[in-house]
């Protein structure tokens, strides 16, 4: 089976793994509730319903804030964890119940998968360079690997199918068929065809991936300075360490998102997408100017005036309204827009 055939499967099937993610992935949390297991249960069964599912375990730092423990098993369950898996249930429910018209729930949960699998892909290729005495390889690890890679991808793809196939972008050609650039299809309502998000859903944005990437990344940022040694060779004091963890998990999330995906899962909630001023693509350099302009102390507060954020207009780019339409055939992959 080729990689064309493998991409079609996965697209065909979204609805089911999304099921199977859901199901998979909620059920150790929800074991973790139950006053007693049988060491059966909790030495094979849980850590393989571990291996098989997405993995997405919210965290902040290295703390244990939305953590329980269940002192009677020694099991550990996630609340935000239980919140993220019900909802991919809730996904599924839409999507089939709709024929697949209604996919913004599953665009949301599996961009959210795709960037926890990326994060802990970059921990293990670290810790591969990096070898550190906390992390040690055994079978269990690999398998653990395996499923990262396959969940990523499966993620990636129907990321890609969402936005791509039934979604916010259309690829629109020159006259002799040669990809010229990647323009976005927008209400009209301006002179330039494209409605603004609001102040409202661009706060919206804000809280929501604001969270993400505090319960996303800085975990993952927490194990990669871990993997580095910083911690170990700097006394860092907490404020700075929290602030180092915010820096770095910015860098990991909004990038990715706004250069390959063109929008974030905060974006996807109101269907609004990142564009240059010109409506076209938002490339790696732009992205990273976004984020570097979000560093600035006080800047939230620059989308009180009239003229936009200042992470968009230094960085020449707007959040518009996105509108779900068919994209065409026969498009290069967002990969090659670096």
């Amino acid at each position: 089976m080729n990689k064309a055939e493998i991409d079609s499967l996965i697209k065909r099937n979204i609805g089911q793994l999304a099921l199977v993610a859901g199901v998979i992935g909620i059920s150790p949390h929800l074991l973790g509730f139950l006053p007693s297991l049988s060491r059966t249960l909790i030495d094979v069964l849980i850590p393989f319903l571990h291996i098989g599912s997405p993995g997405v375990y919210f965290n902040f730092g290295d703390s244990l804030l939305l953590t329980g423990y269940n002192e009677y098993t020694g099991m550990h369950y996630n609340y935000m964890s239980i919140f993220f898996y019900g909802l991919i249930l809730y996904g599924y429910y839409d999507y089939k119940k709709d024929s697949g018209s209604n996919s913004k729930v599953l665009l949301f949960v599996f961009s959210i998968i795709l960037i926890s699998q990326l994060v802990g892909l970059l921990n293990f290729t670290l810790n591969f360079i990096f070898p550190s005495n906390w992390f040690f390889y055994s079978w269990m690890t690999i398998l653990y690997l395996i499923s990262s890679v396959v969940w990523s991808y499966i993620s990636f793809v129907i990321v890609k199918s969402l936005i791509g196939d039934g979604a916010l972008v259309t690829a629109l050609k020159t006259a002799d068929g040669v990809l010229d650039k990647t323009e976005y299809s927008t209400e009209l309502g301006r002179e330039d065809g494209s409605v603004r998000s609001s102040i409202n859903e661009r706060l919206l944005h804000h809280i929501i991936d604001t969270v993400l990437c505090a319960t996303l990344c800085t975990s993952g940022a927490f194990y990669l300075l871990m993997d580095l040694s910083l911690f170990g060779g700097l006394s860092l004091g907490e404020n700075l360490m929290l602030v180092l963890l915010m820096l770095i998990g910015r860098f990991l999330y909004y990038p990715f998102f706004e250069a390959v995906l063109g929008t974030t899962p905060g974006k996807i909630v109101t269907g609004s997408i990142v564009v240059k001023e010109d409506g076209s693509k938002v490339r790696l350099k732009d992205a990273m100017n976004r984020t570097l302009s979000r560093v600035v102390p006080f800047e939230p507060f620059s989308f009180l005036g009239k003229n936009g954020g200042w992470h968009d207009r230094w960085a020449d780019t707007k959040v518009i309204k996105g509108r779900f339409e068919e994209r065409k055939e026969n498009t290069v992959d967002d990969w090659d827009d670096f």
